[in-house]
């Protein structure tokens, strides 16, 4: 679905991923979204793969959070990653809470550019699909990225939901031929009006000229739908954040044309039925269709799973296609009588000197390889803490370091550090018990960490990654300020009654607010939580550093 992106891989059975199991995981469910059984109602443990699943909390309480499937024309760069990193990061908090999550991301793997792509190298357009997929799901693996479901377009079951979501759209009478002449941008696999088009009939995301096309299909009445979008889009918070409902109230407002939803100068695609030498358009309901495949749809058996659990859903899609998603896309579902998804939380793009990533530009900035070079824990953390969620923003190692140095290595990691060390080595590792009633220094602190880890997490599930991440950055600082004044290596040699006692209150507080932070900083940083989670036990342990410093 994403006009600029690429692919993943069949890893055993086609378009499923290929997951690490730990050794205590239970085995997943076969059904879209399973019941995950854990021992003894334990949460899951914090860490880069899902040692166990919380048993299913509010059943009548699920979310089922997506991405977009990414276009299999080249390999991801930096703007994939953080797209997939804002849904895994969600997922993996509610997930810790107990509530039931299913994750879905994957490949969209038909269309004229990947047919072209395919062909300037002499492959057959699956087997390029095939291998640049297996791109996607690799990198997914290597960013400890851990989707529920990873979905192909040219799977068979995605084929039977798109082809079943067209046959309901013709029952329905939503369907009409006729003929459709404009420009036509490749890359986008769309036809653009001259408003849109930059001088020189150029695209003004790919900035190619467009070509000239003429051709006769079907084409799906979007223009019946527009006082109901109108609705939709001003009286809910369907789509977020305002400004980008905003720009889709504009759209209405102009007027919506009826949608050419077929395409015969297209060979690689999901022939569109009765109509021989079409295919169905690419980003149409194709593309659209897998939300609904990856729950189910459409097996009768399943119904009740998907059609419950389909209004929980939240989209993360980027601003590039927005228009498919708050206008086409609830339009499908409305004429097919489907029920609507819950929200669309739009991103906004990384820019290198104000130009977005991309492939056809050539700036993309390869995720996999900024993870082997700083870890995958800094590379979670540069994409989601570098710019707010909903805005543009350029991306700058440089930046990106220096918070990573301030905000975790001498942040959250020193704190751990020192706390840790003055345990270790003055209780021999044991946790200190903290009194019933904590002092008024160690009460605040404790406050404190309260109240801004809830905050972190309020801000995680809204999508407010950075501002996140400044909370826990925060609690840091208010730990620092306490240990400065109370100043607990003073009375670690003691041996009276007092600084014993005053040494473990302190110890205590210390430690009962740095597991609150590490639980909020595991969805982001989950290696690094994972070890200094351990190292945080009933036995408090010394170390490595948990966010070691970047040059």
């Amino acid at each position: 679905m994403d006009a600029d992106a690429a692919g993943a891989s069949p890893g055993g059975s086609r378009g499923r991923v290929a997951r690490r199991r730990a050794p205590n995981e239970a085995p997943r469910s076969e059904l879209p979204i399973g019941v995950f059984l854990c021992p003894n109602d334990e949460l899951e443990s914090i860490g880069p793969a899902r040692q166990r699943r919380p048993r299913l909390g509010n059943a009548n309480d699920p979310i089922i959070l997506t991405t977009p499937i990414y276009y299999v024309n080249g390999p991801p760069h930096l703007g994939h990653a953080a797209c997939t990193l804002a849904a895994d990061t969600v997922a993996r908090l509610h997930r810790a809470r107990g509530r039931e999550v299913f994750f879905q991301t994957g490949t969209d793997e038909h269309g004229i550019s990947v047919e072209r792509a395919a062909a300037a190298e002499g492959l057959a357009p699956q087997g390029l699909a095939d291998r640049n997929a297996a791109t996607f799901q690799k990198a997914w693996q290597a960013l400890d990225i851990d989707p529920d479901r990873f979905l192909r377009t040219t799977e068979p079951a995605h084929h039977r939901a798109a082809l079943e979501l067209w046959r309901r759209l013709a029952e329905a009478g939503e369907l009409r031929r006729g003929v459709y002449e404009g420009f036509y941008c490749a890359p986008c696999e769309a036809f653009l009006s001259a408003e849109e088009l930059d001088p020189g009939e150029t695209c003004p995301v790919h900035h190619r000229v467009c070509e000239w096309q003429r051709e006769e299909n079907t084409f799906f009445r979007l223009s019946r739908h527009a006082a109901a979008l109108r609705r939709l889009v001003a009286e809910t918070g369907f789509v977020q954040p305002a400004s980008r409902r905003a720009e889709v109230l504009t759209w209405i407002g102009r007027g919506l044309p009826d949608l050419s939803l077929t395409r015969s100068s297209v060979r690689w695609g999901i022939p569109a039925p009765g109509l021989p030498g079409e295919v169905l358009y690419v980003f149409g309901v194709d593309a659209l269709a897998n939300y609904l495949t990856g729950l189910g749809f459409p097996d009768p058996a399943l119904e009740s799973a998907w059609r419950g659990r389909f209004p929980h859903t939240v989209h993360v899609i980027g601003k590039e296609i927005l228009r498919f998603h708050a206008l086409y896309w609830p339009a499908f579902l409305r004429a097919a009588g489907l029920p609507l998804p819950k929200q669309l939380r739009v991103h906004g793009h990384f820019t290198v000197e104000g130009q977005k990533l991309s492939k056809t530009a050539g700036n993309g900035i390869d995720p996999v390889a900024l993870a082997e070079e700083v870890g995958s824990d800094a590379l979670r953390f540069f994409a989601l803490r570098s710019k707010p969620f909903d805005r543009d923003g350029d991306f700058s190692r440089a930046r990106a370091r220096e918070l990573w140095n301030a905000e975790l290595a001498g942040g959250l990691g020193n704190w751990a550090q020192r706390v840790t060390r003055l345990v270790s080595k003055h209780r021999a590792g044991r946790s200190p018990v903290p009194p019933p009633l904590p002092r008024a220094e160690e009460a605040a602190l404790l406050e404190a960490a309260t109240a801004l880890c809830r905050e972190a997490d309020e801000r995680t599930t809204s999508f407010a990654f950075d501002r996140a991440l400044q909370s826990v950055a925060r609690l840091v600082q208010e730990a620092s300020r306490h240990l400065e004044r109370t100043k607990p290596w003073a009375l670690a040699g003691a041996r009276d009654p007092h600084s014993v006692r005053r040494f473990d209150e302190i110890a205590a507080a210390h430690l009962t607010a740095l597991r609150s932070a590490t639980r909020s900083i595991a969805p982001y940083t989950p290696r690094a939580a994972a070890a200094l989670g351990e190292r945080l036990g009933a036995v408090v342990r010394e170390g490595p550093a948990p966010y070691p410093r970047l040059p």
